[in-house]
């Protein structure tokens, strides 16, 4: 079996463009022989929607984007996150979800059973957890479906576990004996080699399966997502790793044992540079920004942001504003200056001395005593 791992950079809410961009990576797996293509969670939306969850309008529109997806899936099946609703008359109004398509129709829906409410994540806001889970067989093999948070709970892995329930632990008993899960994973840090890593390769050997683990990228509002979509063998030894920090689309035969795609390794300081990059040229390209002003004082905070604008957006998308006063030293203008003309950005010089003058005689009265 032939398994494309879609590593995509979805914008919350841009259903249109998600969805091309999910059509066209199916598309482009089904032109590589893939069987199988995943997408991470909540493809369709982009993650985290937060409080658009409980626009009912929202949510419609992502159920209807989900339909057309499934209609570009022909001759190829996919695994793809969205939001679904819930059908019961108690609980939360959605589900964190991902559909099963084949043949071009939604054939299963599996629901994310555990909902993190810890550092940036507060899930149980909007989300009812999945009532039940199961596999769903295909081709020759019986997948277990998990999303995100779902498999950070093995408690032989974790000295304390968060939750009572394990749903890969429910999967594997009800059959599985392939593990996917498709996530939203915010960068930190180490997190990757030093967390993810490790607890998919445990994972791994101990339940003797192949653990695909396919996560977004890109930056959304203040979360970073680093990619880095792996997959580990039933031996428990990783045979792909999509690259860090940009759209990928590799190709996998589970049945293949041999390392079949690896990404670039990058030092600890490049691994936070590519971060910050990713990050700020997420952010205005997603807000819909052009340009961006940056203040330059001449010291060593705003000539590094002016360094990381000018790499992440270009020279051209970045304006330096020098503002002077009685307090600043003309070696920090000529500083700020020479750094306007390295990176070769517009940059203007306003003096606000007359202005802090003017506030000063207006509020004077007010700081008396």
């Amino acid at each position: 079996m032939k398994i494309a791992l879609a590593q995509i950079n979805p914008t919350v809410g841009d259903f249109q463009r998600n969805t091309e961009k999910i059509c066209s990576f199916i598309g482009r797996a089904k032109s590589q022989g893939a069987d199988l293509v995943i997408f991470p969670e909540l493809a369709v939306t982009g993650y985290p929607p937060k409080d658009f969850l409980d626009i009912p309008a929202f949510v419609d529109e992502n159920l209807r984007y989900l339909d057309n997806v499934a209609r570009c899936a022909s001759g190829i099946s996919a695994i793809v996150g969205f939001v679904d609703k819930n059908k019961r008359p108690q609980g939360k109004l959605v589900h964190n979800a991902a559909a099963f398509i084949q043949d071009q129709k939604i054939v299963s829906i599996h629901h994310k059973s555990l909902l993190p409410t810890y550092d940036v994540f507060d899930e149980c806001r909007y989300f009812e957890p999945a009532h039940t889970i199961s596999p769903v067989k295909f081709m020759d093999y019986t997948l277990g479906i998990s999303i995100c948070e779902d498999i950070w709970n093995d408690e032989e892995f974790w000295m304390r576990p968060l939750y009572e329930a394990d749903p890969i632990e429910n999967l594997i008993s009800n059959g599985a004996n392939v593990i996917i899960n498709i996530s939203s994973s915010p960068f930190a840090v180490g997190k990757h080699d030093k967390i993810r890593l490790r607890m998919l390769t445990h994972d791994a050997v101990k339940y003797k399966v192949p653990f695909i683990y396919v996560n977004q990228v890109g930056g959304n509002d203040d979360l970073v997502f680093d990619g880095n979509s792996t997959v580990i063998n039933a031996q428990g030894k990783r045979i792909a790793q999509a690259a860090a920090f940009e759209e990928d689309l590799m190709i996998v035969d589970l049945e293949n044992p041999a390392v079949q795609a690896q990404s670039k390794s990058y030092t600890h300081v490049e691994t936070i540079h590519k971060a910050l990059l990713v990050g700020l040229q997420d952010y205005v390209r997603k807000c819909g920004f052009k340009k961006v002003v940056i203040g330059l004082s001449g010291g060593i905070d705003s000539a590094v942001t002016a360094v990381l604008a000018v790499q992440s957006l270009g020279n051209g998308n970045v304006v330096g504003v020098l503002m002077p006063s009685q307090f600043s030293s003309q070696g920090s203008i000529d500083d700020a200056v020479k750094l306007a003309r390295n990176l070769e950005i517009a940059h203007k010089v306003i003096p606000i001395k007359d202005v802090f003058e003017t506030y000063q005689d207006t509020l004077k009265a007010e700081f008396k005593g």
